[in-house]
Order: C-alpha cells, then structure tokens, then sequence
C-alpha cells in the first residue's frame, strides 16, 4: 500500500491513522525521519571503498608509502585495543575501510596486516563467546562477527605470509643506533607474530608447556616493542581510513555512538602482557586466600581487557570437575591451605568418611572465588544463594570439628572467614551501586563494625590455634624471633587493616546516627521498618546472630551528649588513622588493601575534623562527596548563612 501522497499533506506533529490501527497501536509506530526512531535514516549516505578509492579519500595498499604503512597499522591496534576494552566490533574493527575489500590489499604488509586482524580476531571472538562469566555489561556484544571468507589458521599465516615477509624486512634492517624505517615496519611484523602465537597458545589446554611457550612469547614481543614505539612518530596520520558509515547495516544495527578511542594504545597492549603474566603467576598459587586477592587485584588494578579476563574464567571455571587451571583438584587446595594456616596435617579429609563433606566444601569456596570475577550488579543478587550454601557449609564444618578435632574448631574458623567477609563485602557494594541513603549510613555501619568485630575474634581463635612459637612469632613481630612464615606475617598484617575498619566503622556509625537524631541528618518516620528491611539481606545466613532495632538504638544511644559522642567519634577515627598509618607503608599486605590505606588516612583525618566543628558549632548543612573508597563518602560541611 502506497501512502506517499498521504504522507506529503501531514503537518508537523500529526499521525496517519488507518482501519484496525488505533491510537494504541500508533504508539508503538515509528516516526519516519526521526534520527532517533526512524533507523534506517541515511542509509544512502552509507560510504563504500570503492566510492572512497574514487574520490581520492583512500589510497590502494600498494599506493602507500612506508610512512602510510607505519600509520595504517599503528590505526589497526588503536581499533584491536578499542575492541579488547569491550566496545562493540561494529564501532571498533568494522569502521576500518580495508576491511570491507580485500582487493585493496596488494600489499604484502596490508595483506599480512588484515590477514592477522582477521585469524588472530576470529579466534579471540571464539574465546570470548565461550567466557562462562563475561556479560553484556562488561562487554559491547556485537551484531557482528569477523568475515565468513575462508580465514587461514595462525600456522598458516605464520608460514605462508608473516614469516617470509619478516624474512624480508629483516634483510632491509642495518646495524645502526638510528632507528630507520626498515626498523619500522620490521619491529611491526615481528610483534605481529608474537602476538598470534601467544592467541594460538591462549587455544590450548593449560598446562606447564603451554605456560611456558607464552612467557617465551611474551619475552619475545618486549625485544621488540620498544622499536615499535619509538618509530611511531614516522607514521603518517591515517584516520581518513576509518569510516562510522562504511557498512550500510552499521547505523541500523548499533547506537549512535562515538567510535571509542585510546589515547595510547602500546601502553594498553603492554598493560595486556603484564595481565597475562599476572594470570600465569596465578596459575603457581595453592593458597585459597591468596588466590581470591589475586584475582580480585586482576579484576581492579588493570584495566578491562575481555581476552584476558575470558582466558582466565575458562581457567578457573570447570564445574564438572573442580580443576584449578585444568591442573590442581580444588580439595588440594583447600586442604593445602588448611595445612598452612594451623600447621596440622588435614590430609585425612581426602578420605571416603569425609565425601559428603567434601561435596559441601569444594563447590562452596570455588563458588565464592568463582564470583570476584562476576560484576558488582550480579555479586549483588547472588548473595542470599550463597549465604545459603555457607550456612550449610559452617554447619558441616562445625560438626566435623566437634567429631574429629575435639575441643579445637579450625574448619568452623576457615568457613567463618569465608562467611563473614561476604557479609562485609555485600554491604560494601551497596555504597558502590548506591542502595542507600544517609539516613541508612549509621544502621550500615553499625552492622558493617559488628561483622569486623566477628571477622577479628574469629582470626584471634585462629592465633590460639596455633603453636607457642608461632604465636610468639605472631605476637613479636619487631622482636629478634626465628622467621616468621609469609602466611602468619601476612595474616598479622591483615588482622591490622580489619582493626583499622572496625574502628573507622565504629566511628561512622556513631556519627551518623548523632547526627540524624540532632536534625542535621532527615530522619524518616518508621526507623525499626526501615532498618529490619535493609538487614533482610542477612535472612538466610543461619550462621550469624541479627542484632534487633532496640539493641542497636540502645548500643547507639549509650554514648550521652552530642559532644560526648562526638568526642567518641574523634577517638575511634584517630585510633583508626593511626592502623591505616602502618598497613599503608605494609609491603607484606595486596597492593589493594594498601592504597585503600592510604586514602583511609586522609578521610580519617578529615571526618575527625569536620566532627570537631560540629562540636563547636553545628550550624551546618551536611553534603557527600564520592571517594576513592567506594564504601566511605567524604562528608562536607556547609556553612549555613546566619
């Protein structure tokens, strides 16, 4: 049916109604010409290579000169990077013009250039598809996959095309302090090959060789990648190549986005080297605790890289068979760990008697590393369900302790650990995921030092374990003692920075709760609904004591005055500072929890100070400011005009 006609004499703002299509339905229609409904809008202006080859806008592969070839590849990584940061294929790869005509490739660096993209890409696309944890929020899933051409396998492409081409240009290459041209594009190719052979190892099954064969490469990408670098100022700017509308389908089938761009993208992809050595270095651990701060380091202190990240979910992720890196059975780790932490042999768990034990404890604790690599949004909803299987799994471990152990409870111990820092962690995130309001803060805190408080008697249970010189050990650390193992030293030091939290905690929920009640802070009107609603998280875990609004009201009432409770405040902050002062300067402690120190310190200090102005005058309005420790905002003080 033709409405042309129809649609020339409607005005501006005015809908074409037809029989059996009603106002409801035309809700749901599209506006034709709208930029933001209508998508297949300008689809005509779409650009092709060869209308861009005709209108001089590009050149063919063999028409470019070696400053071109420098540029053109330096482009391609900046696109490979842009992807491996999780943007969408269609708004990084696919906006490459060679991409689309391979006839424009009659070059041997072009075509070595495009055939790698193309192998190395379509293997990197089957890993990260298979990646049992990597979601729509981590990474742009694209409409597209890579070209349904035949693609020759990394060996193919190694020997038919990258090794006679480095061949070649090595030949080019004089001895001279003077990096040339030939140096160029010779470092290029080399890192090219480096880079296919570490996707082809990444392929393999995990194992001792394999782990090998990818630091040798790793090694071998480093000799040349400072080349690599250092020429890229001969390359020649190639943006022209590039095209957001190159593909006729690429506005209708993705969102007017910017094309996503990394300011340098050699430095990601050396970022990316250490990212898989981190993961190799993971591979060696067999402590269980060491194991959840490394990945929760791998996750946190590089930056977003979705072959890396898939490499290791497909590492650590084996229901069917509880295999650390396809290698290490998970109960040896457990037990391995067991074995450290109170210097007594567990291996008797390996026993048949314990089988249903062991069906509880590996699948719990592989689960609990298993979810450090999920995002922030589904740990979230996850944890009632893991707050069921660790209260099945403290219930187990309490009673094999009972049976076996006697009067020592070192499972109930490890479990506990387990347990109690899920807590703390979901609390954390719903400052990270804004869940709360600050008429929530004193009741959050108040649970959140209650947790602490569990977590430090529970690691003293786990001191008194141990044997009389390793609790001297412990107790002496700047004494003249026999070493210290690196486990016990580190669980000291660990024990210091969750005192520094209690005792920030304890603070803060004071704070809060002074100032809600002295009208600086809107109270609501139901407190008890509102408090037993936020603790509902904690239903399911069977495990722990639920402290009722009447004892929190009493506990947070028993500190008299308003001064006096901010002198209480001020105290417990100081204490706090002074914890966080040594774990900050604390080699011994993860990387994470030192710098998370040190910007405790400063917001120790400057809440102490904003407490001691409310002392002495409380005409203020108070205001958050986000930090760098997600779960503590600065609060700011407003002074109100008199």
């Amino acid at each position: 049916m033709d409405i042309t006609a129809e649609l020339k004499s409607l005005k501006n703002g005015e809908i074409l109604l037809a029989e059996g299509f009603s106002l409801f339905e035309a809700m749901s229609a599209t506006e034709l010409f709208d930029k933001k409904i209508d998508v297949k809008l300008g689809l005509a202006d779409a650009d092709t290579p060869q209308k861009l080859l005709q209108s001089n806008q590009i050149k063919s592969g063999s028409q470019l000169t070696n400053e071109e070839l420098i540029g053109l590849f330096d482009l391609v990584i900046q696109k490979i990077t842009c992807w491996l940061n999780g943007n969408a294929l269609a708004q990084t790869i696919y906006t490459l013009v060679y991409q689309y005509d391979d006839s424009l490739w009659d070059n041997p660096f072009v075509r070595a250039l495009f055939d790698t993209l193309n192998t190395v890409g379509s293997q990197i696309f089957k890993t990260i598809k298979d990646a049992p944890f990597l979601r729509e929020e981590d990474y742009n899933p694209s409409v597209f996959s890579f070209r349904n051409k035949r693609i020759p396998t990394i060996q193919e492409l190694l020997t038919t095309t990258l090794n006679p081409l480095d061949t070649e240009l090595s030949g080019k290459v004089k001895k001279s302090k003077q990096l040339t041209i030939a140096d160029a594009l010779s470092s290029r190719i080399k890192v090219l090959k480096g880079f296919c052979l570490i996707v082809q190892c990444l392929q393999q099954p995990f194992n001792a060789e394999s782990q090998k064969q990818i630091t040798d490469h790793i090694e071998f990408i480093r000799k040349r990648f400072d080349a690599v670098v250092s020429t890229k100022a001969m390359g020649k700017d190639m943006s022209n190549y590039q095209s957001a509308t190159i593909l006729k389908h690429l506005k209708s089938m993705i969102s007017m986005r910017k094309i996503p761009y990394i300011e340098n993208p050699y430095e990601y992809f050396s970022i990316m080297l250490n990212q898989l050595e981190a993961v190799l270095d993971l591979s060696a651990e067999r402590n269980y605790f060491i194991i959840q701060q490394k990945i929760c380091a791998l996750i946190h202190d590089y930056p977003k890289n979705i072959l890396i990240r898939a490499y290791l979910e497909q590492n650590l992720f084996k229901y069917d068979q509880f295999l650390f890196f396809h290698q290490t059975p998970w109960i040896n780790i457990i037990i391995g760990t067991l074995n450290k932490m109170f210097s007594q042999n567990f291996d008797q768990l390996y026993q048949n008697v314990f089988k249903e034990y062991q069906d509880c404890l590996v699948p719990v604790t592989y689960e609990y590393i298993i979810k450090q690599l999920r995002s922030k949004f589904r740990k979230s909803r996850d944890f009632h369900k893991n707050y069921s299987h660790l209260s099945i799994l403290v219930h187990h471990s309490n009673q094999i302790d009972q049976d076996i152990f006697k009067n020592k409870n070192p499972l109930m111990i490890f479990s506990y650990e387990i347990a109690v820092q899920s807590m703390i962690q979901q609390l954390q995130y719903g400052f990270d995921l804004e869940l709360y309001s600050d008429v929530d803060y004193a009741s959050i805190y108040f649970y959140l030092e209650y947790l602490t408080t569990i977590l430090d008697r529970n690691r003293s249970n786990y001191v008194s374990q141990l044997t009389n010189s390793q609790r001297e050990q412990l107790q002496n650390q700047n004494k003249k003692k026999p070493k210290v193992s690196p486990f016990i030293d580190q669980m000291h030091s660990e024990i210091q920075y969750w005192k520094g939290l209690n005792c920030l905690f304890r603070g803060l929920s004071r704070l809060y709760y002074t100032l809600m009640e002295n009208g600086l802070i809107k109270k609501v009107q139901d407190m008890n609904h509102r408090y037993s609603n936020r603790m509902k998280i904690f239903d399911t875990c069977y495990y722990i004591k639920a402290v009722k609004f009447e004892e929190y009201t009493q506990k947070m009432n028993s500190y008299g005055s308003f001064q006096d409770t901010l002198k209480f405040v001020s105290s417990s902050l100081s204490e706090a500072q002074q914890l966080f002062a040594q774990a900050k300067e604390n080699k011994i402690l993860p990387q994470q929890m030192q710098d998370q120190s040190k910007d405790l310190v400063m917001i120790c200090v400057v809440t102490s100070v904003n407490a001691m102005k409310l002392m002495q005058n409380q005409k203020y309005q108070i205001s958050y400011k986000k930090t760098t420790v997600p779960f503590v905002p600065q609060i700011e003080l407003i002074a109100l005009q008199q």
